[in-house]
């Protein structure tokens, strides 16, 4: 005749079971997650000039090396300056739509795009920006998307959600959108207060593997 374990003897290869279960789920989750997210880590970057016009082919300022990074401080408003519109650190892309917000006494003068290949850009009404490739970017080096011509005035200029439907993102090679993290949206002002987004400000990676050890007992 078998003899059954106690429940005491039971109760411990049960909880590690289950516990080994819910470890290997997670596993499974974040690596589906990393497949289905290759834009995670796109970066939408603005760059300012005091010009009264700027054209689309300028130095990279979030080229490798030492460099001072993106221009972010308007010091003389109220003088034409460039905007450069910059999308970076994608892994595939075919399209983006992003909304501009900036002070009412800033005064917009003329927008030239900066097609990568043949591109469509366009604005639903003066703040969403929309633009669509022929081909599918990839390797996440910067494209300068457009140079917004404008004569600042106070406070910021910045990238944010959009209120159109799936609010500011990029399209992958499949059509499939990944909103861009608001983290990862730069901006540019008058004085102090820019955002450099030249670089994720977050790993996904790191982001990832830290929110499963927190679900996960020690």
């Amino acid at each position: 005749m078998s003899r059954s374990e106690p429940d005491s003897d039971r109760q411990p290869h049960a909880a590690l079971a289950a516990s080994a279960l819910t470890l290997s789920a997670l596993l499974l989750l974040a690596s589906s997650l990393a497949v289905a997210a290759p834009n995670a880590n796109t970066t939408f970057v603005l760059h300012v000039v005091q010009a009264q016009f700027g054209p689309c082919n300028i130095v990279d300022p979030c080229q490798p090396g030492p460099r001072p990074g993106p221009t972010l401080e308007i010091t003389e408003p109220g003088e034409p300056h460039v905007i450069y519109f910059i999308v970076r650190n994608y892994a595939e892309v075919t399209g983006l739509q992003a909304d501009l917000a900036w002070p009412a006494d800033w005064t917009w003068l003329f927008e030239i795009t900066c097609p990568p290949n043949p591109l469509d850009c366009f604005h639903h009404g003066p703040n969403t920006i929309s633009c669509s490739f022929s081909d599918c970017l990839t390797g996440g080096s910067s494209r300068v998307m457009a140079a917004i011509h404008m004569i600042p005035g106070s406070g910021c200029f910045s990238i944010v959600q959009s209120a159109w439907p799936g609010g500011t993102y990029v399209l992958d090679c499949q059509g499939q959108p990944e909103v861009v993290a608001e983290r990862n949206l730069g901006r540019i002002c008058v004085g102090p207060g820019g955002l450099d987004t030249c670089d994720p400000a977050v790993p996904v990676e790191s982001a990832t593997w830290g929110a499963i050890k927190a679900h996960y007992p020690n």
